[in-house]
């Protein structure tokens, strides 16, 4: 909530990279896409922008592991 109402403030990165890292702890890699999206839409340059792309390819690349067969067809 906090975050939605004062967007672009200092630190509003690194709530939501805060805010996405306990997320997925807590939900999984696909509830903190929310927050991980945010981050780069919003705050693009953010050293947090970098992390949440880290956090969305290693989910993406999870969940496509999880996706294929035991037997890999």
């Amino acid at each position: 909530e906090l975050v939605e109402r004062f967007p672009g403030r200092p630190h509003a990165d690194d709530a939501l990279g805060e805010l996405a890292d306990m997320t997925a702890a807590e939900s999984g890699c696909r509830a903190a896409g929310v927050y991980n999206r945010r981050l780069l839409e919003q705050y693009a340059d953010s050293g947090w922008a970098a992390v949440a792309r880290g956090a969305e390819r290693r989910c993406a690349e999870a969940e496509a592991l999880l996706d294929t067969p035991a037997d890999g067809r």
